[in-house]
Parts: structure tokens; sequence; C-alpha cells
């Protein structure tokens, strides 16, 4: 036989009684031994230390005397059975009381209290209702719950402390958050609360995972930069250009006085969250194009001076320029001529404060000095014959300017009138024509 077989119970006789289980095979009826002797226990040695913690259910509080609440105070190996005790318990105090039943001869001893008790509720009436209702939390959080996540489900936040008294996880397919109650909580017990309709946010990266590690790296932008605050501007400060977009995902301001630029990311933006503030940046004073100061129109016609071919001076700039003057020729920028193809290029010199870049003009034309300008003295005087040989060599006598001009190039035509000593004066490289007069030495 075993104690699987038999129930063994001291009878209010104190006869020993040996009981065939109802559960035992092939066995049946009782044995009841008279003569028994017990052996007189203290209670208080079959009872753990008084201030040891105990955790009631609530349950158990309503109704202590029940062998579970026994057993929670028992020293390990001890088998007693409640009803050889009286249990009770004062909800107002926190005390848990057992005494010695006045029907129990084994036990003798006085009342024992233990003071250091808990008494858990159901899980469900910590966490909010209904369990449908709508909760969101960040990727983060369903990964490693803290106690904020927990908080979302509970009706007072911190009622339960998340690992010690409860755990959740996530099922984000099917928008389930399971919470359950940690063994030996002080505060819950009971059945897992299912909450079904849970949003789990996809976690946007921290803005300072886009922009330089080092937020006192040496930045220069453009006051145009300054102004417009785009996507270029943007580009300066992230690892890689193009990883946010300007006004999408983030927006910059600077602080000039103070050499600061704050990148905030976008309430709306999908890719990040926060903000990253620029300490060294700094702001140039940029030069516009060179093209602000020239005429708009590059075929526009132009006629300069063959001296101003020459000399590439102030007048011949001002001619290319909206403003005469606003540009200062060498200072500020340098003109070429292509004579061959109408063409010249006005180039912003390195140094200018003004302008940076070139404009090429594609209609420019040399003016032809007129050529009484320089033929001055148009009365030859006598000359040996009416030919223009003749006319030629005293025009050149008499006007000595001219011997810088290709004296192969004049044409001269005599009157066509005989009786008239005139010739007509031209030169290719000067404008209009010119009438000379002179007389013949007659010959004897």
């Amino acid at each position: 036989l075993s104690l699987n077989n038999v129930v063994l119970t001291f009878a209010s006789t104190r006869h020993l009684v040996a009981a065939a289980s109802t559960t035992a095979p092939n066995l049946e009826g009782k044995v009841t031994y008279e003569h028994t002797t017990s052996t007189i226990a203290q209670l208080n040695s079959l009872l753990k230390s008084t201030n040891t913690a105990i955790i009631l259910t609530s349950e158990e509080s309503r109704n202590p005397n029940h062998q579970s609440v026994l057993n929670k105070v028992l020293n390990p190996g001890q088998n007693l059975s409640s009803e050889m005790v009286n249990i009770s318990f004062n909800s107002s105090t926190s005390e848990l009381k057992i005494a010695v039943a006045s029907s129990c001869w084994t036990i003798t001893g006085s009342e024992v209290v233990f003071n250091q008790i808990s008494v858990t509720q159901d899980l469900s009436t910590f966490t909010k209702t209904p369990t449908d209702q709508a909760i969101t939390v960040t990727q983060a959080e369903s990964t490693n719950p803290t106690q904020a996540t927990v908080n979302k489900f509970l009706q007072t936040p911190d009622t339960l402390t998340v690992g010690t008294d409860v755990t959740i996880t996530f099922n984000a397919n099917e928008r389930k958050a399971t919470l359950a109650v940690v063994a030996n909580s002080t505060r819950a017990q009971g059945d897992n609360v299912v909450f079904t309709n849970v949003t789990v946010t996809v976690e946007k990266p921290q803005l300072n995972t886009f922009t330089h590690d080092d937020k006192n790296k040496a930045i220069t932008i453009t006051q145009a930069e300054v102004t417009s605050k785009d996507q270029n501007a943007l580009n300066k400060f992230l690892k890689q250009a193009g990883s946010l977009t300007v006004n999408t995902d983030a927006t910059i301001e600077f602080d000039t006085t103070n050499k600061k630029a704050t990148i905030t990311a976008t309430p709306n933006s999908t890719q990040a969250k926060g903000n990253v503030v620029f300490t060294n940046v700094t702001v140039t004073v940029e030069k516009p194009q060179l093209n602000t100061f020239t005429h708009d129109d590059k075929n526009k016609a132009i006629t300069i001076t063959q001296a101003e071919v020459t000399s590439k001076d102030q007048n011949a700039l001002n001619k290319f320029l909206k403003q005469a003057g606003s540009l200062t020729v060498n200072t500020d920028a340098t003109i070429e001529f292509d004579t061959t193809n109408k063409k010249a290029t006005i180039t912003a010199t390195p140094n200018s404060t003004q302008a940076k870049g070139n404009v090429v003009f594609t209609n420019v034309t040399v003016e032809k000095p007129a050529l009484n300008t320089t033929l001055t003295v148009k009365e030859l005087g006598q000359i040996n014959a009416r030919t223009q040989a003749a006319v030629k060599a005293a025009m050149l006598s008499k006007n000595t300017n001219l011997q810088n001009v290709d004296q192969n190039r004049f044409t001269i035509t005599l009157d066509t009138d005989a009786s008239k000593n005139k010739a007509t004066v031209t030169h290719p490289d000067f404008a209009d024509a010119v009438e000379v007069s002179f007389s013949v030495q007659l010959k004897l």
C-alpha cells in the first residue's frame, strides 16, 4: 500500500483512521486504531517567520480559512490541514492570524500573526477598458517595453510595475498586446488581458543620424542660401546630399550673428525626428553674376572705336553695361575683342568684390574714324602733274599724321573734269571721303 491508495486521518476521538482512497483499485473499507498516541507540536514551529512576505489573492483575503492560505505560511516540509487551525485576515491592519482549532489535539501554542501581507487583485482591475480601444506604441516600445509602455494600458499609471508585476508582449500583425501577471507579484493575479486594437508605429530615426557628426564642423554658406534655405543649403549639413528633402523632411534656420544653423525635422516627416544645431557656420558675401551688370541681350548691336579696341578702357566697358561705371575696368572686369568674329568677352577679375563670371557679346562692330579727322590739310598746293601719285605725295607731305596709316590702301580719284584740280581720297580704315584741291605747275 501507499499513501496514493490510503487516506490517514485523526478522528475527533483521537483515533487514527486508515481508509481506502476512493480512487484506489481493488481496495475498500477502513481501519480504526483506537489506541493512538500523538506527539504535540508547537504551532509556531510549523510556520514561517512572522515577518515573511506573504501574498494573498483577493479571494484568499476574503475567505482566508483555506488550505492554500495555510500552505503559504507553513515551513517547507510541514504538512498541516487547514481543519486543524483557524485562519483570519484583517484587511484594515493587513494581518494574517493563525490559531489552533479547538478540535485539534495534535498542535498547541499561541496565535501566530503575520504582518507582511500583500493582497493581489485581478489583472483586469488595473487595466483599461474596453480592451478594443485604440492604443499606439512605438517600434522601440514593442521591442523593449518600458514602464511608460505598460502605463498606456493601465487605468492609473504605475499601479503595476513592468517586469515585477506584469509583462507585455506585442503581435503587430494582429494588432494585439498581451499583459500577463509575473509570478510572485504582490499586486496582480489572474488571467492575461489582451488588447486588440494596438498600433505599432514605425519609429523615425533621430535627425542627427543624417547630419555631420561634428556639430562644430566649419561650414560655409552663401548669402543667397541664408535667404532661400533651399536644398543646396540643407545638403551642406548632411552626410549624404539629398538624404533629407528640404521642407518635406527638415527645415533650416540661420543665426548669422552667432554663426549657428538649426536643422529641424518637420512634424510630418517620415524620415526623421528631432533637431540639430551647428555652431560654426560662416556666411560668405556672394558676388553676383557679371551678367546682372551687362545688357541682357548679348546679341545687342554695339559699336566701338578702334581706339577702344586698343585701349580696352572704361569707355569701352561702359558700352556693355546697363549702367555706365557700375563696374570698374581692370578692377572689376576686363574686356577682350575678337573683331574678326564681331565678339567682345567681358570677364570679372578674380579679386573683384562686385561680380563673378563672364559674358560674351556677339554683335560688336568697330567704328571707323572719319578720314577728315586725320587728313586735315586739304589744300595741297602746287604739284608737278595732275596724277594720283602726285596728289598722294602732296597729301602725305602736307599731312604728316598720315605717316602711320597704311599708305598703300589710299584710293585717290581725280575729278573727271580735267579743268578742275580736285581729287577725292578714301581709305578702308576710315569712314567717309575727303576732297582735296591742288594746282598743277605749268611746264614751259
